[in-house]
């Protein structure tokens, strides 16, 4: 590969995508780097993934580099630090999104996570705006994550 050459020339070098490939959590147009270790989940692994019963995987979480992956591993996973789209990422309903999903937002760790689903539980989001409700989300981190969420 050529010192330019991106996550989706690796693939394509590789014999390209199988039709249950879902590429739908890796960054496709990140840099190679040497020795990076490139997983293409199955369509059925990222929805077992999303679903929570991927016994053999661990779910991750590193708050330092929000990999949104099942595996720490995995270098194309997207990172806080991708500059994507929210429909790369996917929007999140803050009403009943998970704990691991509220923490793949932006600036968004296991405590506020947590306390927006405490938040919920009492008092549902009837629009985004309402979650500047719960304490330690002001305008600055709503700014952040306004175009990652729904209710």
């Amino acid at each position: 590969m050529s010192s330019n050459s991106r996550v989706i020339d690796a693939i394509i070098k590789a014999g390209d995508l199988s039709d249950d490939a879902d590429t739908s959590i890796l960054n496709l147009s990140k840099e190679l780097t040497d020795e990076m270790y490139i997983i293409v989940y199955t369509k059925e692994e990222i929805n077992a993934f999303k679903d929570r019963i991927i016994p053999s995987k661990k779910i991750i979480k590193e708050i330092e580099e929000k990999i949104i992956c099942p595996d720490t591993d995995n270098d194309a996973c997207i990172t806080k630090n991708d500059k994507v789209s929210s429909e790369e990422i996917g929007i999140i309903n803050i009403n009943t999104a998970s704990l691991e999903e509220l923490q793949s937002l932006p600036s968004i760790g296991l405590t506020k996570a947590k306390s927006i689903i405490e938040y919920r539980d009492n008092n549902p989001f009837n629009s985004i705006e309402d979650i500047k409700n719960v304490k330690g989300i002001g305008n600055r981190l709503f700014e952040k994550i306004k175009d990652y969420i729904t209710t």
